[in-house]
């Protein structure tokens, strides 16, 4: 597969998009971006603690299955962004502002959006 960029990205999924075009659906949207976050800890969990399929020589599918379930979270954080107005772009640039801002008043480590 070649690459791909954001915003394009967010257009070609958005075919996929089978929840109901109102709150409800939004929330669902909402919900399956949380639930697919929880899955990536999950598959990264079994692996720290050496179980599951991902233990021993098994490990080296561990690569493989943390991608598939990060793929799942960008997906939903695409539609999600698309639904609110946003494109993946604006999203990942508002995000790097902010971050260079904290980081040129040292302030990357510590808590809270206001920093």
């Amino acid at each position: 597969m070649k690459m791909i960029g954001m915003n394009n990205y967010q257009e070609a999924i958005e075919e996929f998009d089978l929840y109901p075009t109102n709150f409800v659906g939004d929330l669902g949207v909402l919900t399956g971006l949380v639930s697919e976050a929880g899955e990536v800890a999950d598959v990264y969990n079994k692996y720290i603690r050496g179980d599951h399929k991902y233990a021993g020589p098994a490990a080296i599918e561990f690569n493989p299955a943390l991608k598939k379930e990060l793929g799942d979270v960008l997906w939903f954080v695409a539609t999600l962004s698309r639904r609110l107005g946003f494109s993946l772009s604006d999203v990942a640039d508002a995000n790097l502002t902010k971050l260079t801002s904290r980081k040129e008043r040292g302030v990357l480590r510590g808590d809270g959006d206001e920093r």
